[in-house]
């Protein structure tokens, strides 16, 4: 019996609890099946699957017992699959028992660290004594004592709160004497304008100027370029481009290098493609850092913030270039009710809609502005804005 309209999903990539739990939560959606509704069909079918038991496995990204995963798959209408997920499950399994906690091992490493550091003091201690006490140094000088360093103030972006929905419509005029800021880009651009210039704006450190087009590129911007820089006269240029050449990306930065003024480049590195997983790497690498560190630009990596990289709990080899739907909420999107299904393995974040895997904004305006809170447009700001506050305190 088939429930779903296409083939279900599967468990093949699959290497975790937390990413186990994922691939059955997608079948549940491909069945189109409530809990309750599952715990029925299971019964009819002669097998046992308490909502309540399955449900709260899935939210916490544990292992459900196999007599529970066998009931949730056939359920699911997915029961010639039933020997695949089971397979990956017991392979999960056995990888668990075997890997080390990597919790107990952080917080090993951490005692051990301290330890080290009380051990250190103590002989410092100690051996001042003896030399003390046998008179080999002059009693009037002063006991060494231990210094700490000095701990660097946090980003003034990092600290603020994540934008409402009425400060995005009306982000913060920027502070009187503020310095400008040209944000120059793409669709995501658009997206974004408005939670940068509320960060920006709420710091008091830039005025922003955005200027964006639908699917445009750098070399689209050419002929405009020098009047926006005259208009403008920044003092950072932000380039947000989801695509682009060499060539172009380098014509530009010449353009923006033989202005008046010369303003700083700031280029976004993009996030994961999930269509073509090595192209945004080839142009992160290969085309945007490579111009910045020709021609004295920074990158902002806004796109590491929408991928894989962020997970709080399971790292990849090449995360940073795996594309993802959703993620782990975390701490500020629990605090400030951003978790876009709060309910599951204690919050999740969607980072893209359903209908467009590059657009980071859930509920797109006719402009193609984003006014509502989106996790992804958050994210991806936040990390702009550091890095734009950062240069412009630097250069202040």
């Amino acid at each position: 019996m088939t429930v779903g309209t296409h083939t279900p999903p599967g468990p093949d990539d699959a290497a975790t609890p937390a990413e186990f739990a994922l691939a059955m939560l997608r079948l549940k959606a491909w069945s189109g099946l409530s809990y309750r509704q599952l715990e029925k069909r299971a019964a009819a079918a002669g097998d046992s699957l308490p909502r309540t038991s399955i449900a709260s496995a899935l939210d916490q990204g544990r292992l459900p017992a196999e007599h529970l995963l066998a009931a949730f798959v056939r359920a699911c209408g997915a029961g010639d699959t039933l020997a695949d997920w089971l397979a990956v499950r017991r392979a999960i399994a056995a990888a668990s028992v075997e890997a080390p906690d990597p919790d107990h091992t952080a917080a090993r490493r951490v005692i051990e660290r301290r330890a080290l550091v009380t051990a250190m003091f103590l002989a410092l201690v100690v051996g001042w004594l003896i030399l003390r006490a046998g008179g080999d140094i002059d009693p009037n000088v002063p006991s060494p004592t231990l210094t700490r360093a000095a701990t660097p103030a946090p980003n003034p972006v990092s600290v603020l709160d994540p934008p409402t929905d009425a400060q995005l419509r009306n982000p913060p005029d920027p502070a009187s004497g503020a310095a400008a800021v040209l944000y120059v880009g793409d669709s995501i651009a658009t997206e974004t304008a408005a939670a940068l210039t509320y960060f920006i704006h709420a710091t008091g450190k830039g005025a922003v100027t955005t200027v964006t087009t639908k699917n445009a590129q750098p070399c689209d911007i050419l002929k405009d370029l020098p009047r926006l820089l005259k208009q403008a006269r920044p003092r950072l240029v932000v380039l947000q481009f989801w695509t682009s050449s060499k060539d172009c990306a380098t014509r530009v930065a010449e353009v923006i290098a033989g202005s008046a003024v010369p303003p700083k480049v700031v280029w976004v590195l993009q996030g994961p493609d999930r269509d073509d997983p090595g192209r945004a790497q080839r142009l992160n690498e290969q085309i945007y850092q490579q111009v910045a560190d020709r021609t004295g630009g920074v990158t902002a990596d806004a796109g590491r913030q929408v991928s894989w990289a962020v997970h709080p709990f399971e790292q990849k080899p090449n995360g940073r270039y795996e594309w993802l739907a959703w993620m782990i909420c975390n701490d500020e999107e629990r605090r400030h009710d951003l978790c876009t299904n709060p309910k599951l393995m204690g919050g999740l974040a969607k980072f893209h809609p359903d209908y467009d895997p590059i657009s980071l904004c859930l509920e797109t305006t006719a402009t193609g502005a984003c006014l509502g809170r989106s996790p992804g447009v958050i994210r991806y700001s936040r990390a702009i804005a550091e890095t734009v506050v950062k240069e412009l305190t630097r250069t202040s």
